[in-house]
C-alpha cells in the first residue's frame, strides 16, 4: 500500500513539523555516502566501537545501522555503544533499527543525551540490551501521529478512513508490545503514558522502566583545574 517515497512515509512520521521540514530541506547534505562510509571505517578500526544516531530517524539512518553492524560482525561482534539524541522520525525505519540492534549478537549499549523522543526512545533505545541516560536528558513518548495524507476521497469514504486508522493501530500496537516487554509495565500503564504526552525527566524515565540507569555525574570526566598560586 505504501512505498519508500519520503512523502508517503510522512504518514507515519512522529517528529515535530519543524524537524520534518528541516530534514526534507537538508536531506542530501545530512546523509551522503561519504559520511556513512566514514562512520563504518571508524567502527571497523576502533577498539571500543561507537555508533552515533543523531537527528532524524529515516531509512538512511537504518541503512547506516545495518551496514555498521555488518562490519562489526566481521570483527567478531564486539559490544557497541549506541549514542542517541533525536526527536524521532519515520516509525517504520525506527522499527527496522530496533530489530537490527536487538538481533546483533554482541549487544548494543544505548546511551541517550540531551533529548530523546518518539521513535528514538520507543524503538531505537528499546533495541539496546542496556539503556542509560545522562541526568539532564528529557524524554517524550506518544502514539504514532504523523502527517495524515487527507483528501476529499478519504474524507467521503468510510472504508478509506478505516483503512488508515487500522494502519495507525497496527503500528501503535507494535510499539505498545515493545514497551511492555522492556518496562515490565501493563498494557494499560503503557497506553496511559503514551496518551498523556508529557515530557519526562531521567528520574521519571528510570522509575517507569524506559531506561536501566542514569549515568552518575562522577563518571563524566572533567579537566583538572590548576591550583591558584599560594600568596607570598
Amino acid at each position: 500500500m505504501y512505498n519508500n517515497n519520503e512523502y508517503d512515509e510522512l504518514l507515519f512520521c512522529d517528529a515535530p513539523p519543524l524537524s520534518i521540514a528541516k530534514y526534507l530541506q537538508n536531506k542530501g547534505e545530512m546523509f551522503s555516502d561519504t559520511f556513512e562510509n566514514a562512520i563504518n571505517v571508524k567502527l571497523l578500526d576502533g577498539a571500543e566501537p561507537e555508533m552515533h544516531l543523531f537527528g532524524f530517524v529515516d531509512e538512511s539512518m537504518a541503512s547506516n545501522v545495518r551496514e555498521s553492524l555488518k562490519f562489526l560482525k566481521m570483527k567478531g561482534s564486539p559490544t557497541v555503544r549506541v549514542n542517541i539524541t533525536s526527536d524521532g522520525g519515520f516509525v517504520r525505519s525506527g522499527m527496522g533499527i530496533h530489530d537490527q540492534l536487538l538481533l546483533y549478537p554482541g549487544g548494543a549499549l544505548g546511551v541517550v543525551c540531551e533529548y530523546v523522543s518518539s521513535a528514538a526512545i520507543q524503538l531505537l533505545l528499546q533495541g539496546c540490551i542496556q539503556r542509560s541516560a545522562t541526568a539532564n536528558t528529557e524524554f517524550f513518548c506518544h502514539y504514532c501521529q504523523g502527517i495524515m495524507r487527507v483528501n476529499a476521497r478519504i474524507l467521503r469514504k468510510d472504508k478509506a478512513r478505516m483503512l488508515m486508522i487500522e494502519e495507525y493501530e497496527k503500528i501503535n500496537n507494535k510499539m505498545v508490545r515493545i514497551l511492555m516487554d522492556r518496562t515490565m509495565r501493563s498494557e494499560k500503564e503503557i497506553r496511559r503514558m503514551l496518551t498523556r504526552e508529557r515530557v519526562m525527566s531521567a528520574e521519571e524515565a528510570l522509575e517507569f522502566g524506559l531506561i536501566d540507569q542514569i549515568i552518575p555525574l562522577t563518571m563524566i570526566r572533567r579537566p583538572r583545574t590548576q591550583k591558584a598560586p599560594s600568596p607570598q
